[in-house]
Parts: structure tokens; sequence; C-alpha cells
């Protein structure tokens, strides 16, 4: 017991004495006092083990999280660099295509035209009929009728 509840539990009896509040002196044997200390202490020990466990609970699954926030981290970078890569690539694809001309008159499509005319020329059936031999314009005609 320290020197300053010595003072409060004798002032504490003293005031109790002025009330008449105490047990008579007359009685030799005093109350025996509870013994709650055991029950205090047994109380106090197992909520320390109950917080520290809780506490150690809370670290591991904190710890987790850092695990997981560092992998989802080193994702992001490893996903932003791949994405750099390609729009790199997709620029430079972009810069190194020819571009392609939209007019009907255009060398390309010269090109098909003289391959399709080669294709027309050709027989593509049994009886060695040539396309060009049946083609719409030959029975049919598009022109102004005369009255």
């Amino acid at each position: 017991m320290d020197y300053t509840q010595l003072q409060r539990e004798n002032k504490l009896a003293s005031d109790l004495k002025k009330f008449k509040l105490t047990p008579s002196q007359d009685n030799k044997n005093p109350e025996p006092k509870p013994k709650c200390d055991d029950t205090l202490k047994q109380i106090n020990t197992d909520l320390l083990r109950l917080i520290d466990s809780r506490f150690n609970s809370i670290d591991k699954e904190i710890r987790n999280i850092g695990f997981s926030v560092r992998r989802n981290e080193e994702k992001i970078v490893s996903l932003m660099e791949k994405m750099n890569e390609l729009i790199k690539e997709f620029n430079d694809l972009k810069r190194s295509r020819r571009p392609v001309p939209m007019h009907p008159n255009s060398e390309p499509i010269e090109g098909n035209e003289q391959s399709e005319k080669r294709i027309l020329d050709k027989p593509i059936d049994r009886n060695n009929v040539a396309p060009k031999d049946v083609s719409v314009e030959k029975y049919f005609y598009f022109g102004k009728k005369k009255k």
C-alpha cells in the first residue's frame, strides 16, 4: 500500500466515525474483508490475454493487407509498363503505315481491275464459258430508249 492510499483510508475512517456509520468498537471481531483481489487479478489477466490476442490478430490482418497492397502495386506497375509499350508500338505503327488513297481512280484499285479482267477472260465452268461472254451489259441496254 502506498502512502496516499493509506491517507485516503484514514480520512474515510474518520469521516465515517463523525457520522457514526462505523461498526461499534465493542465488537472485537472485525468483519472480514471480502477477497475480491484474486478475482480482480484473474479478470485483469483474462482481459489482458484477450486484448493481446485481439491485437495479434489485428496485427496479422494489417500485415496481410500490406502484403496484398504491395502485390497489387507491383501488378499495377507491370500493367502500366505493358500499356506504355503497347502505346509506343501503336504510335510506331501509326507513323510507319502508308496512307491508303480513297479515290476510285487510284493505282491499287486499278490493279484490282486488271486482275478482275484477267479473271473474267478465263473460263470458269465446264462448258468453257468466261464471265465476259455472259456479262449483263451484253444482254441489257442501259441507255435512253428511242421513241
